[in-house]
């Protein structure tokens, strides 16, 4: 009897540590997720404070590091001014009621473009780049009737 619950036991101790390998491999990759803050400073310009820029869209493009002229074209494709050519974004994803937007980027061994489109400014966008996506990456953009941005 004690050889068969010995038997049931050490199978179930190996499947949960198993698990707990795992949770901490997510852990890990959620850590080096992309995180983005968006707000918008009102049109009134009483109210200075910046508030989150809800459903604001972020489009996420791979392997590209724009250093010309662009239009943002709807659904986040990038049109090169000169050339003409067409770029489609690989992700996008609506920033949330709190101004926050995790993204766990689909190749992490490529520089990464991030565009955000204000919901609140109609047209107005904004992009950064990060290099290694091998770590957590952070940026915050604050729209008004100028662009800010900080890293």
């Amino acid at each position: 009897m004690k050889q068969s619950a010995l038997m049931l036991f050490i199978p179930l101790l190996l499947i949960s540590s198993c698990s707990q390998d795992d949770s901490e491999e997510q852990k890990q990759e959620i850590d080096k997720n992309i995180e983005l803050y968006v707000y918008y400073q009102s049109k009134d310009y009483i109210n200075e404070t910046f508030m989150p820029d809800f459903e604001a869209t972020v489009y996420v493009y791979f392997d590209i590091i724009l250093n010309e002229p662009f239009t943002l074209e709807e659904n986040g494709v990038i049109k090169i001014t000169k050339t003409k050519q067409l770029i489609n974004p690989m992700q996008a994803g609506k920033v949330n009621e709190n101004g926050y937007l995790s993204i766990n980027p689909l190749h992490r061994d490529k520089a990464v473009l991030i565009i955000v489109e204000s919901n609140y400014y109609s047209g107005i966008f904004a992009k950064t780049s990060f290099y290694n996506c091998n770590e957590k990456n952070i940026a915050t953009f604050k729209f008004t009737n100028h662009i800010y941005f900080t890293r």
